[in-house]
């Protein structure tokens, strides 16, 4: 019940699929993560070989932002949906209720998920546009995205950039590295959610540390010039 549910489409690989002998015609297959060249070979059987990683360039706006942590704000950009993870979300929120803890969701929202019963404790911003989402990224203390599916969520390198300590998932197909510039949290798992936003709210110095490398290597490697060479 958290939103309509899925549209009947027929099969996507039928209807939509790769043209005959795209797969043994291809020599290189550029993933912007490990989640994609792992979907390539496990479900498409292409050679591990055959694929290379290289992640997504941000525009220098986003590089621009200056840090203005309110501490105990907790960001969610992106739709607010069942793909990304929006119930586990307001699940590891109702965990935390009691705490100094605001959580901010920027996006697209269904009224059946604003209005939703176990989503009390987020605070639902709607779409915010482009001109004032930078601002929320500023004054944000802590990122999370407990996605299921991405291909590399660009909202990642968005908060890396902007200096946010952050919690994703596998499934996000992120450039985040446990433990070294933010925190890697089990997809479908509220109670792993909750605790790592506890960890960076009770022991700050860790969180101050996973922001400032999450910014520094953003600065280092997201940028066009660092992605072109990569492509390279």
């Amino acid at each position: 019940d958290w939103g309509p549910p899925p549209p009947e489409r027929p099969d996507a690989r039928g209807e939509f699929g790769p043209p005959p002998n795209f797969f043994e015609t291809t020599d290189v297959f550029v993933c912007p993560s490990p989640f994609v060249a792992d979907d390539l070979v496990t479900n498409w059987g292409v050679p591990r070989a055959a694929t290379r990683i290289v992640p997504y360039a941000l525009s220098a706006r986003w590089f621009e932002i200056e840090p203005q942590p309110i501490t105990g704000q907790v960001l969610f950009a992106g739709t607010a949906d069942r793909r990304k993870g929006i119930h586990y979300m307001a699940a590891g929120a109702k965990k935390l209720s009691g705490r100094s803890l605001h959580f901010r969701v920027a996006g697209s929202v269904h009224e059946e998920v604003r209005t939703h019963p176990n989503a009390t404790a987020l605070t639902f911003l709607g779409r915010v546009p482009r001109a004032e989402i930078q601002a929320e990224f500023a004054a944000a203390d802590i990122f999370v995205l407990p996605t299921l599916a991405e291909g590399s969520a660009t909202v990642i390198y968005e908060a890396m950039a902007a200096g946010l300590a952050i919690i994703t998932t596998p499934a996000a197909g992120s450039v985040i590295r446990d433990g070294l510039d933010g925190l890697i949290v089990p997809e479908r798992d509220p109670d792993a959610l909750a605790e790592a936003i506890d960890r960076l709210m009770t022991d700050r110095p860790l969180r101050d540390r996973l922001a400032h490398a999450a910014r520094l290597r953003a600065h280092g490697a997201f940028g066009f010039e660092a992605y072109g060479s990569a492509l390279v």
